[in-house]
């Protein structure tokens, strides 16, 4: 257990009394935890044997220690200038037709080339550690002077249109590109593989299952998809609840599934990869699925009404707040929080998650994330003389409004799309701002989760890459915007929170 921890610091208290000269496994192996139980270095010290011997045995969990001398009495220091000389008569000698072992002096030559060889191999060691610690403020500054350039740029776009001038519009398309490029290799720089979050939870699933005394085979596919720093930050603590969810909920004992002809051993995976701008994230069990009956039984206990919902409908009332089919509270679940912070915590990103289920075949979880949280592609509306902005990750599509189109339903107002009934949402009552009176108005039909609903605007201004700008402490309460950005017209515009308004 926590071999590559023990090794650091059988490392670092090496490194204290000398200079480690070579390893076996390689540092990178030592950290990656890519070894058995045996390390060999080739340490330089002043130190005597016993004393190498007495430092190591002063790590716990260190089962043997065997330390030798090596002797360099009969090795010949040979000046850099003097290794040049001889390599030049040696291969003078070759030239001559003389093999280097019909040469009585051989034997020294060879110990000479291979104290030539050493600077070459010291280069190569150089290469493998082109990485440069930087601190995340200093990119964070950088990604918003890359935002700042990219609000420029779409600014001077603006100029060049009225300007109608060519050869102006070749420079911009340039401009634009290389900031396109610097755009991409900040986002990349900014990026950081999902392994720095996946690597704390063997560990955790370990201690359940033995809490649990259950048997579960945990694995993790993907650990090299990258994600935003930010979205890192935060993505851990949903996966601890949706993780400590399939072991207790989903898994079932031992006993259970041999008598329903499955393995005793659980299976819980924990799998991530990219599907163009978004990166998806499943928590799968083979456990033994929702039950309909119990979250059923549940709701109705709450007061919530499960006459005419589907059955994914009613398997997605357990993100409700306080919900929770678990009849036992335990230090793992039932207390009924977990699941509506996994909702609320991806929702503040951004992002979205769904459940797949089947009753006796198991679980799955689906996370979709952005990629990045900083710059994103949005449709431009007007609603009034306001100009807004709905991320395009949302938008499933845009459609005319038609009067007859709207029905009343529960006494809301819903609109019917392709034997489809989608709620409607007319923006401007509920951003209480004074719609305009314009003919022709569309409607934004966005795709939250599971959800669907219909947003009703004035008009359409099209596409635009943007920067999201906070808002501030001041104006944090505003639950309806997740910020804010600047047009290349220099206009301020709010960006919608699609999942606020569900």
């Amino acid at each position: 257990m926590l071999k590559s921890a023990r090794a650091f610091l059988i490392v670092k208290d090496l490194e204290e009394h000398g200079e480690i000269l070579k390893s076996d496994p390689s540092t990178q192996d030592i950290e990656n935890e890519e070894f058995d139980f045996e390390l060999k270095f080739i340490l330089v010290t002043k130190n005597t044997v016993d004393e190498i011997i007495a430092v190591i045995n002063g790590i716990s969990e260190v089962a043997k220690v065997e330390v030798s001398l090596i002797e360099f009495e009969d090795i010949e220091v040979v000046e850099p200038k003097e290794i040049e000389n001889k390599e030049e008569q040696k291969i003078e000698k070759k030239i001559d037709g003389k093999a280097p072992s019909e040469n009585p002096a051989s034997k020294n030559d060879e110990s000479k080339q291979v104290l030539a060889k050493k600077p070459a191999q010291k280069k190569e060691v150089k290469k493998t550690h082109q990485s440069v610690r930087v601190d995340l403020e200093r990119i964070d500054n950088l990604m918003n002077m890359v935002s700042e350039l990219v609000i420029y740029r779409t600014r001077l776009e603006q100029i060049v249109i009225s300007h109608k001038s060519q050869e102006l519009n070749e420079t911009l398309e340039q401009v634009g590109r290389t900031t396109s490029d610097l755009q991409d290799l900040v986002m990349k720089i900014r990026m950081l593989p999902l392994d720095t979050v996946f690597n704390r939870f063997p560990r955790m699933i370990r201690d359940i299952s033995v809490e649990l005394n259950k048997e579960i085979n945990f694995v993790i596919e993907g650990a090299d998809t990258e994600l935003d720093r930010t979205v890192i930050d935060e993505i851990g603590e949903p996966l601890i609840h949706l993780l400590r969810n399939a072991a207790d909920h989903g898994v079932e004992s031992a006993e259970k599934r041999i008598a329903q002809g499955k393995s005793p051993v659980g299976t819980v995976k924990l799998v991530a990869y990219q599907e163009g701008t978004k990166a998806l994230i499943k928590v799968i069990d083979d456990g033994s699925g929702i039950n309909l009956e119990r979250v059923k039984a549940k709701a109705e206990q709450k007061g919530i009404n499960t006459e005419g919902m589907s059955d994914n409908d009613i398997k997605n009332l357990i993100f409700a707040q306080g919900f929770s089919t678990n009849e036992v509270v335990t230090d793992i679940s039932g207390r009924g929080v977990g699941m509506d912070v996994v909702k609320t915590k991806i929702a503040a990103l951004g992002g979205t998650v769904d459940l797949y289920s089947e009753e006796g075949k198991g679980s799955t979880f689906v996370i979709k994330l952005p990629l990045t949280l900083q710059i994103i592609q949005a449709l431009l509306v007007k609603i009034g003389e306001e100009t807004l902005a709905i991320s395009l990750g949302f938008i499933d599509r845009v459609i005319d409004y038609k009067e007859e189109n709207i029905k009343k339903s529960n006494g809301k107002e819903v609109i019917v799309y392709r034997e489809n009934v989608i709620p409607l949402v007319r923006l401007n009552e509920t951003l209480d701002i004074e719609a305009s009176a314009t003919d022709k108005k569309f409607v934004i039909i966005v795709n939250v989760g599971d959800k669907t609903i219909g947003l009703l605007v004035d008009s359409l201004l099209g596409q635009q890459e943007i920067v999201i700008k906070p808002l501030g402490k001041t104006l944090k309460s505003l639950d309806q915007y997740i910020g804010a950005t600047i047009l290349g017209n220099g206009l301020v515009t709010l960006i919608l929170d699609v999942g606020a308004l569900l």
